[in-house]
């Protein structure tokens, strides 16, 4: 959930950091917005997102399973 917060927070910081500079008094007419392909953006994103964040944390009793030796795996600085 707090990932999901932190993609919408950077998005929006992205749409904001990014609109383009007019002087004033110039209208500038918008086209509709297009849902469609921000909600395909937005899944590639959270998909790719939990995808690495799942991986992280399977990974290491998957791995046992596929016959790498427990000298064969990284570990971490912790020593875990």
């Amino acid at each position: 959930m707090l990932g999901g917060l932190i993609l919408v927070g950077c998005g929006v910081l992205v749409q904001w950091a990014s609109r383009p500079r007019r002087p004033r008094g110039e209208r500038v007419e918008a086209g509709p917005p297009r849902w469609k392909e921000t909600f395909a953006v937005a899944l590639v994103v959270l998909g790719g997102s939990t995808q690495v964040f799942f991986l992280t944390s399977i990974l290491p009793q998957v791995v046992h399973e596929l016959g790498v030796t427990g000298d064969r795996t990284l570990r971490g600085s912790a020593g875990s």
